[in-house]
């Protein structure tokens, strides 16, 4: 506690006039005529005890109202500790980075609770009338809660956090609670951003320095040399009958602790242990040959390295062992011209290859038409037709079945592909009835029909010759004069899909177009159906939909921790499953009700670990982001004014004195002399 004008406490003798003012005091008292000295010495008592409980109360009253009005001239203050701020009624947004490297623990707490605990004093420590809103940075960058007066609401919302294997977006956190404070109805604005800044996370400067807004970084990174050891790589590919070759790669970050180990867990199967030997980068190598699950077993392997370090998610990692890991297609070339333009596969091909794993794993290889007779198709997940002659009656009796199991064609236009011949052949494929190809006025392409994302100025590709189709099925594409571009057909449990014009650019300029690569990821994706979820790199806390195989009822997701999630899928199709907070193998069990389940390898699913999020090397996030007028949001000691309370006491005793001075006793004696 103190004071701004420590000089006005000399007032406080004043405090003492009443005291003497009432001593000195000399009041007469009322002659009574009473017949006996008796009756008179008994009311001039009774008298003097009125006087003297009034007298005291007045006296007390003037007093304590001196003793204020000094206090209150002095401006005393109290000194008070706030978690945030300086205590002025403000809007404030709290960005709380949920990425997998805030899993770290520091004193038997990770830095996400630790954050959240911060979050929530600051919530706790904001004035009456304050608003507030909380931003999370995990990838993809999300609101959690818009801002709002409800303080309370918003301590219960941080409470609701996941840990998850979210990848960092710090700079769309920051981004995005600079947007929210934009409409803040506060004049004064503060961001709070709570996170270990590690180096990979690279905090963009620019966002802050084009801000008004009041930034505040608070780091949570673990003091001290960092150490980590991770599992960067494990690729599973088959080896023979019955086997599979599998090659791990684990790093380490800082100095290797002793005798550090990788452990494998498969079902069924006795756990090994292999010890892991770094080289001079920091680098293990682990080479294992597992057994390829049987039917109806689980399929997932689990890798696990030792001993524990800081960060526990990415010490474990699981893999699909059965199939290959990605999509794996297969392109026929139906007009091959190797090394050359005029290929026909010369932009699909390495546009497949150019595909970033956040959207797919793609596994491709090339043939000829006249080697497709002769192609075990079980092998592949999606086989594309590329200009390719009319197959023989055996190839479409492979290539139906194929599909019928679960497969994916993908049919492309060409001066190779006779229609009459295709009608006649592949009518229980084909998703149209197929005309002769057609010149027409370079058009464009239309939005589509589904949620594709990256597709830009479509309007813009110039499609010269197409196929002209009797659509009877699904549209996926249109061209802008309302023409079918890509027609789909659900044929068993696969899909066959036809594009109206070439996958080069003989029809078509759409391979130098910018859409190219997404559409023909989607193309691939919609043909691969089911499969296509099968190592696909999903992040955490993305929704996954799964198709129900036919014919079952009850579908149960197991997650990587061994937690069974049951649908009832004669009811919901395709099933969505959200809770995909951790990283690795999520599989599929499918039956019916009140029967055994059993798993469905080819529906099972991966959730990728973000790699970068290993690295735990704190970044240098002061530099060029703080601004004059900007701090780190740490604990702050304000002053709060004791002065207003002090005038208002100063009155409620200044009313009480006129009461107790004037009629206030005289009232309150009338009263007690009433009879009850």
């Amino acid at each position: 506690m103190g004071f701004d004008t420590p000089l006005w406490l000399w007032a406080l003798l004043a405090g003492a006039l009443p005291l003497v003012a009432h001593r000195i005091r000399r009041k007469d008292l009322k002659v009574v005529q009473l017949p006996t000295f008796a009756l008179l010495a008994d009311v001039h008592a009774r008298q003097r005890r009125r006087s003297g409980l009034n007298d005291r109360l007045l006296l007390w009253t003037r007093i304590a109202l001196l003793l204020c009005l000094a206090l209150a001239l002095s401006a005393p203050y109290m000194r008070t500790e706030v978690a945030f701020g300086d205590g002025d009624v403000s809007s404030v947004v709290i960005v709380v980075d949920d990425s997998m490297s805030m899993r770290q623990q520091q004193g038997g707490h990770s830095l996400l609770d630790q954050a959240i605990a911060r979050a929530q004093a600051v919530l706790r420590g904001l004035p009456a009338g304050a608003e507030a809103g909380v931003v999370l940075a995990g990838q993809p960058a999300r609101t959690l809660l818009d801002i709002t007066d409800d303080l309370d609401g918003a301590q219960r919302a941080l409470r609701s956090v996941v840990a998850a294997d979210r990848g960092t977006d710090l700079n769309g956190g920051l981004a995005l609670g600079l947007q929210k404070l934009e409409g803040a109805f506060h004049k004064k604005r503060q961001l709070l951003v709570l996170s270990d800044f590690a180096r990979h996370a690279k905090l963009d400067a620019g966002l802050v320095e084009r801000s008004s807004v009041e930034v505040h970084l608070e780091s949570l990174a673990v003091e001290g040399p960092t150490k980590n050891l991770a599992i960067r790589e494990a690729r599973a590919v088959p080896s023979g009958p019955g086997t599979v070759a599998m090659s791990v790669l684990v790093t380490a970050q800082g100095p290797v602790p002793n005798d550090p180990y990788l452990e494998v867990t498969l079902p069924l199967a006795a756990q090994q242990r292999h010890a892991l030997r770094f080289d001079e980068e920091g680098q293990a190598r682990v080479s294992l040959r597992l057994p390829t699950p049987k039917p109806g077993q689980d399929p997932a392997v689990e890798l696990r390295i030792g001993p524990p370090d800081s960060l526990a998610a990415d010490n474990r990692t699981q893999r699909l062992l059965g199939q290959a890991s990605g999509v794996r297609i297969l392109l026929v070339n139906g007009d091959p011209h190797p090394g050359s333009r005029d290929d026909e596969l010369y932009y699909a091909a390495r546009a497949l290859s150019l595909v970033p794993s956040t959207l797919a794993t793609f596994r491709v290889r090339t043939i000829d038409g006249a080697s497709l007779a002769h192609e075990d198709l079980s092998q592949n997940d999606v086989v594309v037709l590329a200009n390719v002659a009319a197959p023989p009656v055996t190839t479409v009796a492979k290539l139906q079945a194929f599909v019928e199991a679960g497969g994916g064609v993908l049919i492309t236009a060409g001066d190779h592909l006779e229609s009459q011949a295709y009608n006649t052949r592949l009518e229980a494929l084909l998703p149209g009835h197929i005309s002769a190809p057609g010149q027409s006025q370079p058009v464009g392409l239309a939005p589509p029909v589904q949620d594709w994302a990256d597709l830009h100025h479509l309007d813009k590709t110039q499609t010269r010759k197409r196929l002209l189709v009797d659509s009877r099925d699904k549209e996926l594409l249109r061209y802008n004069d309302g023409a079918p571009a890509v027609l789909s057909r659900q044929v068993g449990e696969g899909q066959v899909l036809l594009l109206t014009t070439t996958l080069d650019d003989g029809w078509t300029d759409l391979p130098i177009r910018p859409s190219y690569l997404p559409i023909l990821t989607n193309l691939v994706r919609v043909a691969a159906g089911s499969r296509a979820t099968f190592e696909t790199n999903y992040r955490a806390g993305e929704a996954v939909q799964l198709p129900v195989p036919a014919g079952a009822t009850v579908l149960e997701v197991l997650d990587p921790d061994g937690v069974r999630t049951r649908f009832d899928a004669s009811t919901e199709q395709p099933v969505v499953f959200q809770r995909t907070y951790q990283s690795g193998a999520y599989r599929i069990l499918a039956g019916v009700q009140d029967g055994p389940l059993h798993f469905v390898p080819q529906r099972a699913f991966m959730v990728e670990r973000p790699q970068q999020d290993s690295d735990l090397q704190a970044g240098d996030y002061q530099s060029g982001v703080l601004r004059s007028g900007q701090s780190h949001g740490q604990a702050a000691t304000i002053r709060r004014p004791l002065a207003p309370y002090l005038w208002i006491l100063a009155a409620l005793l200044a009313i009480a004195e006129t009461f107790l001075r004037c009629s206030g006793w005289s009232t309150l004696k009338r009263w007690r002399s009433q009879p009850a």
